[in-house]
């Protein structure tokens, strides 16, 4: 899931390798790799991911549709709770090719 996808000569945006699932309406972190955008905005196993870009999250392809309005580079605001916080941070993809 999170792969990469082109759209003509523009490279989109990417949340990165990730293992999520949709559970009870909420979109859950199973696991993050080292070196992806959501690794390094600090989300990890177990962690909820609350809203991206603002908008409140309930699915998984939800948050394919949002990284998918952006382009790589771009710093997108991600909330997410982590160990019981709700803690802010911008996913910023700026891997080409990855």
């Amino acid at each position: 899931m999170g792969e990469r996808r082109r759209h003509g000569a523009s490279q989109l945006a990417t949340f990165g390798r990730a293992v999520l699932q949709e559970q009870a309406g909420r979109v859950v972190a199973r696991a993050t790799y080292v070196g992806t955008p959501l690794h390094a905005a600090g989300i990890d196993a177990g962690d909820v991911i609350v809203s991206l870009d603002g908008v409140p999250l309930t699915s998984t392809d939800q948050l394919a549709e949002i990284a998918a309005r952006h382009r790589s580079g771009d710093a997108v605001p991600v909330t997410f709770t982590s160990r019981g916080q709700t803690l802010s941070a911008s996913w910023l993809d700026s891997k080409v090719g990855s």
